[in-house]
């Protein structure tokens, strides 16, 4: 119920790129429609066109005038720091050449080796930091190059503070000599490790997991050394809510996955207990049907032969192998699972 009382303007006046498309007067008694219905069937209808590169079709700000919450011209969702819980994180799997593909170089944002000291990273999109204080939907638009020095280990991560194209927010690409600072609020997603020796790439560890696909939890790590991506950890069994990395085969305190790490300084990391992500397999190749936990943080081979009626705790089950050149596997991780002979 709206008293417009003598309100003399247009109390709604929509228009598309100049011309109007709709307008409801001050006195609530008018309408103009010039075709007669309403343009692709929608009440209320934003192009791209129409909006400026760095504008946005709904845009929600708190009482100090910051964005929270924004939908782009291009539909993409960027989703605020005042939504709950654990932010939106990781490789969007219906991206890509192919969508669903976890393993190939058809799904997104997957790192290979290229000719000399290159990698490529195929199109998709992901779901990662700002830079600041939020996660965005940002987009690989084409397969991207990067470069590598000699001899060096890089962290390939994805941010999204590129510019706004006809496809969204822009990813950008970049290779870290160090693991990102590590942000509640706005973690920064590494999809692979990359080692190269004098001349060449010498092993890429995958380390991609996907948006919606993995259950996430903020987990206590020791500060004073890097937690990488990847890592297979196991719980503390000396302070409350910590993992540390597992030390041997077989390790029956097999907690999860690290998902988000954390440098040398960070004492929180991301660890995924549930869902399915790339984990570092070492120089193993891991049974599929339990890929139990290995030495220092990679998933192990081991054979173990418990006593009837007992319960052997592992990480998951292997949905892939591995290799010395791509020395991760894609784990479906379910811990606490029975041992199955």
């Amino acid at each position: 119920n709206m008293n417009f009382g003598s309100f003399s303007g247009n109390f709604l006046h929509l228009q598309n790129t100049g011309n109007n498309r709709l307008i409801i007067t001050g006195a609530g008694t008018a309408d103009f429609r010039p075709t007669g219905t309403f343009a692709n069937n929608a009440a209320i209808l934003v192009r791209f066109a129409d909006v400026s590169a760095s504008g946005d079709a709904l845009r929600v700000q708190n009482s100090s005038g910051t964005t929270v919450f924004a939908i782009d011209g291009a539909g993409n969702i960027a989703t605020g720091d005042s939504l709950p819980g654990v932010p939106l994180v990781g490789v969007d799997l219906n991206s890509g050449s192919t969508t669903g593909d976890m393993t190939t170089n058809a799904g997104p944002l997957y790192t290979e080796a290229a000719p000399g000291l290159n990698v490529t990273v195929s199109t998709g999109a992901a779901y990662t930091t700002n830079g600041s204080s939020r996660t965005l939907r940002c987009i690989v638009a084409t397969s991207t190059n990067i470069s590598l020095p000699a001899s060096s280990t890089r962290y390939i991560t994805v941010t999204a503070d590129g510019a706004v194209n006809q496809n969204g927010t822009a990813c950008t690409l970049a290779a870290s000599s160090t693991i990102p600072t590590f942000s509640a609020t706005a973690p920064t997603l590494i999809i692979a490790r990359v080692v190269t020796g004098v001349s060449t790439v010498t092993s890429i560890t995958d380390t991609r997991f996907f948006a919606g696909d993995v259950e996430l939890s903020y987990i206590t790590k020791a500060s004073g050394s890097a937690l990488e991506p990847g890592a297979v950890v196991k719980q503390d069994l000396t302070i409350d809510n910590r993992v540390t990395p597992t030390t041997a085969a077989n390790d029956t305190d097999a907690f999860g996955v690290v998902a988000i790490g954390g440098a040398s300084a960070d004492t929180t990391v991301l660890v995924a207990s549930g869902g399915t992500l790339h984990a570092n397999a070492g120089t193993t190749t891991p049974r599929r049907s339990c890929a139990w936990a290995g030495a220092t943080g990679t998933v192990g081979n081991a054979s173990p032969v418990p006593v009837s009626g007992s319960v052997v705790y592992c990480v998951g089950s292997s949905l892939t192998t591995g290799s010395s050149s791509r020395p991760s596997v894609l784990l479906r991780v379910a811990p606490e699972t029975s041992y199955i002979p």
